[in-house]
């Protein structure tokens, strides 16, 4: 009589893979996340940067930056527009947050997004851009 060979695998063969794969999407699965969300928050420094640039042009037409109240008209929705489509925070899709001192020479923008939560390095407002220091991403 001849011996078939057993060809299915066993059940303790089968826990082992399924052990090994567990212990490796553990180790990768985390380490996949915080690219994520570092990669969010370079986009956000970017589009940070990107608004800082038409504000200089804006700043380089006009002569000063404009108002509080009116900057997201003036700067995404005026005739010549500065900067198309509106950008916002990749991690939340807010938008971004500006400030302007009194004399209209010196602004701050900075991101309502929530990388200071996910990430934790990162205080909240931040990245900030100001015209006095640049990209800030935190303090």
């Amino acid at each position: 009589m001849e011996r078939k060979e057993k060809r299915g695998y066993t059940l303790v063969e089968m826990m082992i893979v399924m052990l090994i794969i567990g212990l490796l999407s553990s180790i990768i699965l985390p380490h996949m996340v915080k690219g994520r969300y570092h990669a969010q928050y370079t986009s956000c420094q970017a589009n940070l940067r990107n608004m800082a640039a038409a504000l200089e042009i804006y700043h380089t037409d006009k002569g000063t930056y404009p108002e509080e109240g009116d900057w997201r008209d003036k700067l995404f929705n005026s005739h010549p527009t500065y900067m198309h489509p509106e950008p916002r925070c990749p991690s939340n899709d807010s938008q971004y947050g500006y400030a302007v001192s009194e004399d209209l020479h010196n602004f701050t923008a900075h991101c309502n997004g929530i990388h200071h939560i996910i990430i934790k390095a990162v205080k909240k407002g931040f990245p900030q851009y100001s015209t006095t220091e640049g990209l800030v991403t935190d303090r």
